[in-house]
């Protein structure tokens, strides 16, 4: 990730107590880097990708919330995000696109 620093005027003091001497880390105009998405899934985030990999190991939602530790209804939640994203309905449409993607 890119960054530049800002840091405060003056002399930089020594000792174990800078005494108001701040580094500040700012991001710079192209922003932090994201990696790229698998193919076939690039409108995913990294949770939702993982969640697809879940579905496809063939667990229920009760399964994938202890796993993750969210409640079942964030799980209902993301699929739901999911499958608005994708046009995938079933979770064997979801299994098919997460084989589709090497996800499995």
């Amino acid at each position: 990730m890119a960054t530049s620093t800002a840091i405060a005027s003056g002399p930089r003091p020594s000792g174990p107590d800078p005494g108001g001497y701040y580094a500040v880390m700012l991001p710079t105009a192209a922003g932090p880097q994201q990696p790229p998405a698998p193919t076939g899934l690039p409108q995913l985030s990294p949770r939702e990708r993982e969640l697809v990999t879940l579905v496809a190991q063939g667990r229920t939602d009760a399964q994938i919330a202890g796993q993750l530790y969210i409640s079942v209804r964030t799980v209902r939640s993301h699929l739901d995000r999911i499958r608005d994203k994708t046009g995938c309905r079933r979770r064997a449409d979801l299994t098919r696109l997460a084989l589709q993607a090497d996800l499995v």
